[in-house]
């Protein structure tokens, strides 16, 4: 008992040493609350329908795009002379290219609602407001059907990179926090489940070009401002207003980590405070690659030389 108390009192001076005393005493009052926002298992089920309504309605708009991308690519390709090449083919541009397009739809409505949100937040929320707000659980419900959609499209249909895949399990994750925990940090959902969504969009864009090298061809200097369109937006969003945004997190976080009376808290709190680290690393290394392309697209570094259909090709592997 004396040396459970000895450790509690060092790691309450430490505490003091590196955040404010009432601070501390203010989150740790959180604590009292419920831990979840359901306050039964019918409101639990309620989340989870929602959850699934929004998982069949973006299929839905999946489906319908993939119907118009086979029916343009059965006229395109009906005087092949090979056919099984063409079906082939045909088959892989038309789940990627209807991909693309459902992305580029679901993350411009998340973009405009998170941004219409975001411009409305209270700049000087108290840091109750800022951890356990209850509004805005529907960017989080939104971010999980979206990520569940994509995590299979991504592995059975496109062949997504291994960073994709775990972004998407990440982002499943912390969202989950956010719309199923009372402490669930929903100041900040507006911004990364909806602002930074809308780099996506010219992302899309270029992607689409990169899936038909004939427009590149045909009008070089459009997919040169959608490029650089992309990267400017990539670079606010997701890395000038980003870091801000995910240090204000990190700190909330931290706070109510060190306050957790629970294993349950510490690890749910533990986990998505490395989860955010992570998702930052993330999109630092991806601003890297962009970065990069920027450069040699100006000519002022060397990269080696790629098919144009191609090039820059880690780009691609951004967050959606």
């Amino acid at each position: 008992d004396n040396i459970a108390d000895i450790s509690s009192s060092l790691q309450s001076q430490l505490l003091y040493n590196y955040y404010p005393k009432d601070l501390l005493e203010t989150v740790s009052k959180l604590h009292d609350g419920p831990v979840f926002t359901s306050s039964s298992y019918s409101e639990f089920q309620n989340d989870l329908l929602d959850i699934f309504k929004i998982v069949v309605a973006i299929s839905i708009v999946h489906f319908i795009v993939l119907l118009c991308y086979k029916k343009h690519d059965a006229h395109k390709s009906a005087n092949d002379d090979d056919k099984t090449n063409v079906s082939t083919a045909t088959t892989v541009e038309c789940h990627r290219g209807s991909y693309q397009m459902t992305n580029m739809i679901i993350n411009f409505f998340l973009g405009c609602g998170g941004l219409i949100s975001y411009c409305y937040l209270p700049h000087y929320a108290s840091i109750t407001d800022r951890i356990i707000m209850p509004d805005f659980t529907i960017f989080a419900k939104s971010q999980i059907a979206y990520q569940l959609w994509a995590l299979p499209v991504g592995l059975i249909l496109v062949n997504e990179s291994t960073s994709m895949i775990v972004h998407h399990v990440c982002v499943v994750i912390i969202s989950s926090m956010s719309c199923f925990c009372t402490a669930g940090f929903r100041y900040h959902c507006p911004f990364f489940y909806g602002v930074i969504e809308i780099s996506s969009v010219p992302l899309s864009i270029m992607n689409m070009f990169r899936n038909n090298p004939a427009w590149i061809e045909a009008r070089p200097r459009l997919y040169s401002v959608i490029r650089v369109t992309f990267a400017v937006v990539f670079l606010v969003t997701r890395v000038g207003l980003w870091i801000p945004q995910m240090a204000d997190f990190l700190y909330m976080i931290s706070l109510y980590f060190w306050t957790c009376r629970s294993r349950f808290c510490g690890v749910v709190n533990g986990v998505n405070f490395f989860n955010g680290i992570f998702l930052t690393g993330l999109q630092l290394f991806w601003a890297k690659k962009i970065v990069l392309g920027l450069l040699k697209m100006a000519g002022l570094i060397q990269g080696r030389k790629k098919g144009i259909s191609s090039k820059d090709n880690d780009e691609d592997k951004k967050v959606k």
